[in-house]
C-alpha cells in the first residue's frame, strides 16, 4: 500500500473517530442536562412531595424520555433514591413513636409528681391515726363511767381538747374521717368485720363502725372496718 493509501486511511479513521466523539460527547451533555433537571426539579419539589406522601422517583421520571429513562445509570439512581425513601419513611416512622414515647413519659412523670405533692404526708398521717383511736378509746370509756374525781374530769376535758385540736389539724391537710353509720357498705371505703341479722334496715347497711376510716385528699389511708346488715 502507498503512502498516500495510508495517509487516507488514517484520514478517514480520525474522521470517524472524532464523530463518534462527538456523538458520545453530544450524549453526555444532553444526559447531564436531563440530570441538571432532575435535581432542579427534586430540589424545588422534595417538601412538597413528602408532605404530599407521593415518591419522588415518579415525580422525576414524569415527562423524561424513555431512552433516559432506560438507561443503566438512571435505572440505579432511581433504585438508590427508591432505597432513600423506604429508609426516610422508616425514620420518620421511628421518630414519631420515639415523640410518643416521651410525650407519654412526660405525662407520666406529671401525674407522679402532682401526686407526690397532694399524697406527701400519707404515711405521716397513717402514723398519727393510732394515736387518735387511743384518744377515742379513751373517751368512750369515761363517757362510759359514772362520778370520779375532778382531776379525772379535767383529764377527760384535756383529752378531748386534745382529740379536737389533733382532728383541725388533720382535716386542714384534707384529711377527712369515714364514719358510715346508717350508710350502705361501699367496699372502696369501708372493710366488713362481721354481718348481723337486722331486718329493720336495708341490706348491706352500715350497723356499727368498729374503726373509723380516714381519706386523705381523694384517696384512702385505712378503711372504715365495719359491721354490716344482712337482710332487710
Amino acid at each position: 500500500m502507498s503512502n498516500n493509501e495510508n495517509i487516507n486511511n488514517l484520514n478517514s479513521n480520525l474522521n470517524l473517530n472524532s464523530d463518534q466523539n462527538s456523538q458520545e460527547k453530544q450524549s453526555a451533555q444532553s444526559s447531564v442536562k436531563n440530570w441538571a433537571e432532575i435535581a432542579a426539579r427534586a430540589e424545588t419539589q422534595e417538601d412538597t412531595i413528602i408532605d404530599d406522601g407521593g415518591s419522588m422517583a415518579d415525580f422525576l421520571t414524569a415527562g423524561l424520555p424513555k431512552d433516559l429513562l432506560e438507561h443503566p445509570s438512571y435505572i440505579q439512581n432511581m433504585e438508590a433514591l427508591t432505597k432513600a425513601e423506604q429508609e426516610r419513611d422508616a425514620y420518620k416512622q421511628k421518630s414519631l413513636l420515639v415523640a410518643a414515647d416521651l410525650d407519654n413519659v412526660r405525662r407520666r412523670f406529671e401525674r407522679d409528681l402532682a401526686n407526690a405533692h397532694k399524697y406527701a404526708i400519707d404515711k405521716f398521717v397513717l402514723e398519727l391515726l393510732p394515736v387518735v383511736d387511743s384518744l377515742e378509746r379513751g373517751l368512750e370509756v369515761r363517757n362510759g363511767a359514772t362520778g370520779g374525781d375532778e382531776w379525772l374530769q379535767k383529764m377527760h376535758s384535756g383529752m378531748e381538747l386534745t382529740l379536737d385540736i389533733l382532728l383541725k389539724a388533720l382535716e386542714k391537710h384534707g384529711v377527712q374521717r369515714i364514719n358510715p353509720v346508717g350508710e350502705i357498705f361501699n367496699p372502696t371505703y369501708h372493710e366488713a368485720m362481721a354481718v348481723q341479722n337486722d331486718p329493720s334496715v336495708p341490706e348491706n347497711t352500715v350497723l356499727r363502725v368498729v374503726q373509723k376510716g380516714y381519706v386523705l385528699k381523694d384517696r384512702v389511708v385505712r378503711p372504715a372496718m365495719v359491721l354490716v346488715a344482712k337482710g332487710g
